[in-house]
């Protein structure tokens, strides 16, 4: 584990998780449900109320761009480490793998996402 990218990572979830939606830029409701709720008329109404997104930090954006151009196996380890609630033994049960190998797999993904962040500094 490569305690930098470790941190970076931490930072990245805590943000993800205050955003309600995995940190992956999903909005709190798609158009096709406000359409069911409100009709077509109902969409074209915009509220100054209500939740409105921070700006997402460029280090935390530069994680999250890493991440989601990682392989679909390695993000799927990311996201169960950082993102879910849990031991690490009940992660790696979750993603189908020994506690050896998932540890391993997050190793692969923090040399990985070190590489992307020094290229991208």
């Amino acid at each position: 584990m490569i305690p930098w990218v470790d941190d970076r990572l931490h930072e990245w979830a805590e943000w993800a998780r205050r955003m309600e939606d995995g940190g992956l830029g999903y909005p709190k409701e798609s158009l096709n449900w406000r359409i069911m709720r409100q009709g077509p008329e109902g969409t074209a109404i915009k509220s100054s109320k209500g939740f409105h997104p921070a700006p997402m930090p460029v280090a935390i954006e530069m994680v999250e761009v890493a991440i989601l151009r990682m392989p679909p196996d390695m993000k799927e380890v990311v996201k169960l480490k950082y993102l879910e609630r849990g031991s690490e033994k009940q992660k790696a049960k979750r993603a189908g793998r020994s506690e050896r190998r998932f540890r391993e797999d997050i190793d692969r993904a923090h040399y990985w996402l070190a590489g992307c962040l020094e290229q991208a500094a």
